[in-house]
């Protein structure tokens, strides 16, 4: 049974009336929250995370002979930052520059992994390849546009797809 809450007053119990100036910007912030966007900046910090986890495993390996690849694999996580950048943007937001805890987090886990063998540090990548796929599988749950519904289902999930089992030929 679907059970329906009354929406907080945003009447100002002293004023009497609404004001924007009279609200805290977390109660503004709240107001303009869209799920999917939200849900895009968290998968862009997922993509940052990438680029620079793709590097880290490069850097401590720099005479494999999968390096070519894995740049290769690096640059189109660039360019799905890019893309997903250009999607933020034409909504109207201001993208994150940089990947945050989960940034950090993964960069500590690449750092551990790698100290112990590439096919492990492989193996990570691999995860973290796998968990992209499903961010951009849940994204297209979200009612997007056409162009942003294009993008996600002509470039994004197949470069997943491609990075996955470019990954698992090598592991």
């Amino acid at each position: 049974m679907t059970e329906f809450y009354p929406m907080p007053s945003l009447v100002d119990p002293i004023v009497g009336n609404p004001s924007a100036r009279a609200m805290p910007d977390s109660i503004t912030a709240e107001l303009r929250y869209e799920p999917k966007i939200e849900f895009m900046h968290k998968v862009l910090r997922g993509e940052l995370s990438a680029v620079a986890a793709y590097g880290s495993v490069v850097e401590k390996y720099p005479a494999s002979p999968y390096v070519g690849q894995l740049r290769v694999i690096q640059n189109h996580h660039r360019a799905s930052v890019d893309a997903l950048r250009q999607l933020l943007d034409s909504n109207g937001e201001i993208a994150d520059r940089d990947s945050g805890v989960w940034g950090t987090f993964v960069q500590t886990l690449i750092a551990g992994s790698s100290s112990l063998s590439l096919e492990l540090s492989l193996k990570t990548l691999i995860e973290g390849e796998e968990h992209g796929l499903k961010q951009y599988q849940e994204l297209i749950e979200f009612p997007l546009t056409d162009r942003e519904l294009n993008v996600v289902e002509t470039s994004l999930i197949p470069r997943q797809f491609a990075h996955i089992q470019s990954l698992k030929s090598i592991v």
